[in-house]
């Protein structure tokens, strides 16, 4: 049998293993102007129903970059995301935790507490992934099929005195996907 010490000295390497596996995510938007936009993602926005300012950017990560559309409607954050050839990626809608199912729920809150210390969600968006055509008609509630179902939950943690940053991707079901840790790139200068 284990004495108390050692287990304890074991649970926390495990659990400090197992954020360690996590990857990186390395990201910096800068503001779009209008004109900027390429004619397809502009299309694209325009034959969505909401009829509210648009905010344009554009995102440098390390996967690859990206336009994004961001806007409110009836009080809710949207973003629509594009590659920079102008096709579709995902629609994401703010959410709160208890607009997912409970079985959800239950388990992303299992994930958590197996490795992650003290957390704490940031912010949760619920992700809609599909063809251009499959996501413009599940927009208009002409049809749920064909879409793809993801949450994307910001969590702060802390373990072992250190705190960190998570951007965790889950299934429709919550069995997780994928985790990343998130990096603010460094500037060379001070910003006031």
């Amino acid at each position: 049998m284990m004495n108390p010490k050692n287990l304890t000295t074991f649970v926390i390497i495990f659990l400090s293993l197992n954020v360690i596996q996590a990857q990186t995510k390395f990201e910096k938007e800068y503001r779009l102007k209008n004109t900027s936009v390429p004619a397809k993602v502009q299309a694209f926005i325009d034959s969505l129903p909401f009829q509210e300012k648009i905010k344009w950017y554009f995102e440098e990560n390390n996967t690859g970059n990206s336009i994004e559309a961001k806007f409110k409607s009836d009080k809710i954050r949207y973003s629509v995301e594009f590659d920079t050839a102008g096709n579709i990626q995902d629609i994401e809608k703010e959410i709160h935790w208890t607009d997912m199912p409970a079985s959800t729920q239950s388990r992303i809150t299992a994930h958590l507490n197996t490795g992650y210390g003290y957390h704490k969600i940031q912010k949760i968006q619920i992700q809609y992934s599909g063809s251009s055509d499959d996501l413009i008609n599940f927009i208009n509630k002409k049809n749920t099929k064909n879409i793809t179902i993801r949450y994307e939950i910001i969590v702060k943690t802390r373990l072992i005195r250190k705190v960190s940053l998570f951007e965790m991707t889950f299934d429709e079901n919550g069995q997780h996907l994928n985790t990343a840790e998130i990096r603010f790139k460094n500037t060379d200068n001070l910003e006031y």
